[in-house]
């Protein structure tokens, strides 16, 4: 592997240093682009973006490296889609789009929120175990 060469694995990138930086912004777009020109009502989008959309680009943002304010962009595009195909107000409060289906908003997932808490699950799980590996990084201070 030269290094300029990435490898794409289980949808994250990789180089010879690791995790290579993914245009998560752009695939985003992307994907928002071509929801938005499908002959779909206002409500599918909506729906598509919340159970497909959303999970996956999940993977990756949780795999990958994914900035806080690359998460924060994101969910400003999203927003700006949704309040663009059902033609809410700039106004619309983001509780509203964010809020669960069961308590009266749209069940988008907020990417900030969820990407930090499955990463930190991720760790948490992780120090759980209790393998010798582990134990003797924890021992060197390789992960704490």
């Amino acid at each position: 592997m030269g290094p300029t060469d990435q490898v794409k694995y289980l949808g994250v990138r990789l180089n010879w240093k690791g995790r290579a930086p993914m245009p998560h912004k752009k695939i985003l777009h992307d994907m928002i682009q071509e929801v938005s020109h499908a002959p779909l009502k206002p409500q599918q989008k909506v729906e598509i973006v919340r159970n497909y959309l959303i999970p996956k680009l999940k993977y990756s943002l949780t795999l990958g490296e994914a900035h806080c304010n690359t998460l924060k962009a994101m969910d400003q595009q999203v927003r700006q889609a949704i309040r663009g195909w059902l033609r809410l107000p700039k106004d619309t409060s983001i509780g509203f789009i964010h809020s669960t289906v069961k308590d009266g908003g749209l069940g988008i997932p907020c990417l900030l929120t969820i990407i930090r808490v499955e990463k930190g699950k991720r760790l948490e799980r992780l120090l759980a175990k209790e393998t010798p590996w582990m134990m003797a990084s924890l021992d060197v201070g390789g992960l704490i």
